[in-house]
């Protein structure tokens, strides 16, 4: 992947100013086997803050934040509108999505 890391990748590079993405709803606990993970600086360098915010208006850039299907599709309507690098990034994240909402009614990002 471009843009996301395996929690795997992740903790081999030994750092935690990272989004990461949780299946379902947040359970207590940080850097699940099965998270995704985006770069803090990325986030940043990207611009992708005004974009989160721009979809779903309760994104909590250090808490946590449920993501449902409507606000996904919020963000992917607008990541389209952005175009480029945002609707790249958002790109590269569906697929993990789509399988997570196919067993969880949401997902978690939890923030830096």
């Amino acid at each position: 992947m471009k843009y996301f890391l395996t929690e795997a990748q992740r903790k081999q590079g030994h750092g935690s100013c990272f989004f990461e993405f949780q299946r379902g709803e947040y359970k207590g606990k940080c850097w699940l086997e099965d998270s995704l993970c985006l770069q803090g600086d990325k986030f940043d360098e990207m611009q992708l803050g005004e974009l989160w915010q721009r979809a779903i208006p309760h994104f909590e850039y250090y808490g946590i934040t449920l993501v449902k299907p409507k606000d996904w599709e919020r963000l992917r309507h607008f990541s389209q509108e952005a175009g480029g690098i945002k609707e790249e990034v958002i790109l590269e994240l569906s697929p993990w999505v789509e399988t997570c909402f196919k067993e969880e009614k949401v997902f978690t990002i939890c923030g830096l």
